[in-house]
């Protein structure tokens, strides 16, 4: 049985990316990285058998991108949730079954629809347990020759199946547990998310015209721009769309409940204003960057639940006759193991920077990260580290518009590091104007929404010493 995946017939490319951006709005290098994926098992289908992924946080796009091309290239698209619970996952007797019920559930619907190209999506593969993951992947394609030939031996099926005929995409929320024997059977394409200009336009276009309609007020809700960005900067911190949605819906609620409740016949209009009448309290504080430069105090970025979070880090010197370092802030071990490696890397380069050769012997060194109600974990405030502790010991300020990510090694190396898209996009939501960051994570930089090349300074650095030329006043 041949079980390559297929596009059957010539495809007009130019039209099915009109018709994604009619469907979608944004994720432009997302729309051609599949095309150009369909492209390749067009002109390469018998060599060409990875399954396509798309990997992001929740609510990203990555369920409506599919949903999108299967109707472009008139396809029958068929979900298939394979993602399961951790406790599911560690049963002894999930490999083997999980693989025949994913098996079974394709060849039953390719059976069941033997007229029709089918696009299978299979979400959540990233929940596979670790320790089936390879024997699930030892082949899909064997996987799927071994039930197919069963289907047919037990008459379940009563002629041959077309395999063709048939396109495999899979999602995953995050890859880096998944074992390298899966991620050898994936053609990735991460997803990056949305800033808020674009969150606006999907709002104004999509979200709240369906969530109108829903509640029976379609044509009725009337939402500003200005209300919207509200909503979205202190009702929601992520860069997908779920939790926007969500507000979106409970703010049709409201406004619903208000009409049944007065004697007007016609929908209030909600401002930025009055937003907590519908929706409560703001859930998050809308910080913005600092006004001023400072010595020793730099923001930071971090990420916590697939969106980005702003810290403050500040370094306070004082002499003391007893030396001693003091962390404080919620810093988990790492964090206070990068704060090590900074210093150290600072005494062996003290006449290159100009600084004190004894500092460590002079100064109590305090470093805290604001808000200490936040648990600050990773090794990407490592240049941010470094750079605030210089600044307090050379007396020089820190831009107040600035922010930097990297972990740095003991002799001043900047290497990547993980998350930064979401980083960034919270990063231009407090007002920074410029991000220094790894020159290794080149490729996700270049991923971002193209605005927010425009609207950020993002200079990538090898070394402190580069950073260093960027972050003072």
């Amino acid at each position: 049985m041949n079980t390559n995946h297929t596009v059957s017939t010539t495809l007009n490319y130019q039209h099915i990316l009109e018709q994604l951006n009619i469907s979608l709005y944004g994720l432009e290098r997302e729309k051609e990285e599949v095309l150009t994926y369909l492209k390749i098992t067009e002109l390469n289908p018998y060599d060409f058998e990875r399954i396509l992924c798309l990997v992001g946080p929740p609510g990203v796009g990555k369920k409506s991108l599919v949903y999108a091309l299967a109707q472009a290239i008139g396809r029958r698209c068929v979900h298939i949730p394979i993602g399961i619970s951790e406790v599911s996952a560690s049963l002894s007797t999930y490999g083997k079954s999980k693989i025949g019920e994913i098996a079974g559930q394709i060849i039953h619907l390719m059976n069941q629809h033997r007229d029709q190209s089918i696009l299978f999506l299979l979400e959540g593969i990233d929940f596979l347990s670790l320790t089936f993951q390879s024997k699930i992947t030892y082949g899909f394609k064997e996987v799927l020759a071994i039930t197919h030939d069963h289907a047919l031996r037990m008459k379940h099926i009563e002629s041959p199946l077309d395999f063709q005929r048939a396109l495999f995409f899979a999602t995953a929320t995050d890859i880096s547990k998944m074992s390298q024997d899966l991620l050898s059977q994936l053609e990735i394409i991460p997803m990056t998310g949305y800033n808020d200009e674009q969150k606006i336009a999907i709002a104004q276009q999509w979200i709240v015209p369906e969530e109108a309609k829903a509640c029976g007020v379609q044509g009725q809700v009337d939402l500003s721009d200005d209300t919207l960005c509200e909503i979205i900067r202190r009702y929601t911190n992520e860069i997908g769309l779920h939790q926007l949605r969500a507000m979106i819906k409970k703010l049709c609620k409201g406004l619903v409940r208000e009409l049944a409740l007065s004697k007007g016949n016609g929908l209030p209009t909600p401002a930025p204003e009055n937003l907590t009448s519908y929706l409560g309290y703001p859930l998050f504080e809308m910080r913005k960057a600092r006004k001023e430069n400072e010595v020793g105090v730099i923001s930071t970025i971090g990420r916590s639940g697939g969106h980005g979070v702003i810290a403050d880090l500040e370094v306070l010197l004082i002499e003391d006759s007893q030396p001693k370092i003091i962390l404080t802030g919620n810093m988990d071990t790492l964090v206070r193991e990068v704060v090590m490696v900074a210093l150290s890397y600072l005494l062996s380069r003290a006449t290159t920077f100009g600084i004190e050769k004894d500092f460590s012997k002079k100064y109590t060194i305090h470093v805290n990260m604001i808000p200490g109600g936040i648990l600050k974990s990773g090794v990407s405030a490592g240049l941010p580290i470094v750079l605030a502790l210089l600044s307090a010991l050379t007396k020089k300020e820190l831009r107040c518009d600035i922010s930097a990510l990297g972990e740095i090694t003991l002799h001043g190396k900047v290497q990547k590091v993980i998350g930064v898209h979401e980083k960034i996009l919270a990063a231009s939501r407090m007002g920074i104007t410029r991000i220094i960051f790894p020159k290794e994570n080149l490729p996700e930089i270049e991923r971002l929404p193209r605005e927010m090349h425009r609207e950020i300074e993002l200079c990538g650095v090898d070394t402190v010493e580069e950073a260093v030329s960027y972050a003072f006043s």
